[in-house]
């Protein structure tokens, strides 16, 4: 921060810690998604426990619902 600088706008290298952050923090999350949705529903791993089986393929639709549906429990 700049000696005698206002502190509501700090230097532009304090600016970019935010948007750095975030991406770190997501990114992991948003690569795991996908393996999460094969997992689950094309391999049938957890298919005992509701007692289904395993799709085999995952349709194309899936991976579309189970996003909206995360972007609408966390707005």
């Amino acid at each position: 921060m700049e000696v005698g600088g206002n502190a509501a706008f700090p230097a532009d290298d304090e600016q970019m810690v935010l948007p750095v952050k975030v991406v770190l923090t997501n990114t992991p999350s948003i690569g795991a998604a996908p393996g999460a949705v094969v997992r689950v529903f094309q391999d049938g791993n957890i298919a005992g426990v509701l007692g289904t089986e395993g799709l085999g393929v995952t349709n194309l639709t899936v991976p579309v619902l189970v996003g909206a549906g995360t972007v609408a429990a966390h707005p």
